[in-house]
């Protein structure tokens, strides 16, 4: 059985490397997925991840490249996560507001972007990274970048 990190009540698998799980995504995104209906230790799996998911509205599921993809809604605010079919969470995304910023992530992004304010935030934790996906305005212009939790720019 693999070993697991918490990170924000969702138990993260460690049984991938980071490279691993960023190859299983990819190739799940690149395939043509259809909806299913899940059951057993994968829906017991979610369940136990994401606790509040069982009132969601509007659960999805999707599979393609043996990757089961979750979309749903809590609170008014939209989740995705990944799945191996042994119940492996291997990534989760979901919107958060700027109270939930690390300041070091929210200096770095003001930083580079001075008089742009931040528009929409989402947090992805993939494998043991955490990263933040953040778009920033000004006017028309616009701004799209990743950092993550240690301030540190990627593509």
């Amino acid at each position: 059985m693999a070993a697991t990190m918490f990170a924000q009540g969702q138990t993260i698998s460690t049984k991938y490397s980071d490279a691993e799980i960023e190859t299983l995504i990819r190739d799940h995104k690149r395939m043509k997925s259809r909806h299913v209906q899940v059951d057993g230790v994968l829906l017991q799996k979610f369940q136990q991840d994401f606790p509040n998911a069982r009132n969601a509205r509007s659960v999805k599921w999707k599979t393609a490249a043996g990757i089961y993809e979750v979309e749903f809604k809590v609170e008014n605010r939209e989740w995705e996560a990944y799945y191996d079919a042994d119940g492996n969470l291997l990534m989760y995304e979901t919107e958060i507001g700027i109270q939930e910023l690390p300041a070091i992530v929210k200096n770095a992004a003001e930083a580079r972007y001075p008089g742009y304010r931040f528009d929409e935030i989402d947090k992805i934790v993939k494998g043991r990274q955490t990263h933040y996906k953040i778009e920033m305005k000004s006017g028309k212009s616009k701004a799209k970048m990743r950092i993550t939790n240690a301030g540190v720019f990627v593509q």
